[in-house]
């Protein structure tokens, strides 16, 4: 009897303590159902966050929708940017996501903690001492994270990168191009090491 009545009041607490999490939550473009994103986290243009249903977002995290240049001195950006989470998604905490145009993250997709996602870096081409990099502009390309990936920890997915459906990145990588999908993907710049071979469902040493 007592064990019945502490797991009923275990779960109360839960559905209390999400239910308050969800009150806290900053007005975002749109929350799912079941969804939490726990306190305290840093969001600019929380608006333009679309979180997906029975997704948890970590608490110490900070996502970024970034309209206006953060130098005063740099070139205006496109002031699109958005930042779309699927269904049953986990980030982690301490990851950062930065979108300057867009940024995709599909459903089950998880987010171990430290990771770096921005689809945006410095054009740095034409550096001198009179025109730092703050005053260049930015390379922008979207990013796209598909069904069922997993990205190891602190690991950092630059812009224009595409990450195939239920495929691995492993921990501290730094993805620089496009890892195809049912794919193992680790080291800097990181390298497919593994991909399924579709014909027989098992995983192989990628071919060099």
């Amino acid at each position: 009897m007592k064990r019945r009545l502490a797991q009923a009041l275990s779960k109360v607490h839960a559905r209390i303590h999400a239910y308050e999490e969800r009150e806290r939550a900053p007005q975002l473009g749109a929350l799912g159902q079941g969804s939490v994103v726990a306190n305290p986290n840093f969001f600019l243009h929380p608006e333009r966050l679309f979180v997906g249903a029975k997704t948890y977002v970590h608490p110490y995290c900070r996502l970024e929708c970034i309209t206006e240049n953060p130098h005063l001195e740099g070139p205006p950006l496109e002031g699109n940017a958005r930042i779309e989470i699927g269904d049953r998604v986990v980030i982690n905490s301490f990851t950062h996501i930065g979108a300057m145009r867009r940024i995709v993250l599909g459903n089950d997709v998880g987010i171990a903690s430290g990771v770096c996602i921005e689809d945006h870096h410095y054009i740095y081409e034409d550096a001198t001492d009179e025109r730092p990099l703050k005053k260049q502009g930015f390379r922008v390309a979207d990013v796209i994270i598909e069904d069922g990936c997993m990205i190891g920890e602190h690991a950092v997915i630059l812009p224009g990168v595409t990450i195939g459906r239920n495929s691995w990145v492993g921990a501290n990588a730094v993805v620089t191009q496009d890892v195809p999908p049912y794919s193992i993907a680790a080291g800097i710049p990181a390298k497919v090491i593994r991909r399924m071979d579709p014909a027989t469902g098992e995983w192989r040493r990628a071919q060099a």
